[in-house]
């Protein structure tokens, strides 16, 4: 009977309560604690600071080059409807 109790122990039940949570940081590709201070340690390191920096660096790029795009889709769009408009009235004289 006492080998049965202790076979439906978990394995490590005399180890302290560890926290086994992690938090992960998609920017950094990095894991840690999951408590305050370990990330806000690593939010107010160097190597995050510039990952941020980048990432919205490239947002912003991005989105210019999205806006301009679209503008210049536009700007054909308007030129093929004026040839459009223009060339039926032409057509007919």
């Amino acid at each position: 009977m006492i080998s049965s109790s202790s076979s439906q122990r978990k394995k490590g039940g005399n180890e302290p309560w560890r926290n086994k949570e992690r938090h992960y940081c998609p920017l950094c590709n990095a894991w840690m604690g999951s408590d305050r201070q370990s990330i806000l340690l690593h939010e107010n390191g160097k190597k995050h600071r510039e990952a941020v920096e980048a990432d919205l660096k490239r947002r912003r790029d991005e989105k210019s080059k999205k806006e301009k795009q679209e503008r210049e889709l536009e700007a054909v769009f308007r030129k093929v409807n004026e040839v459009a408009a223009g060339g039926t009235g032409a057509g007919e004289m």
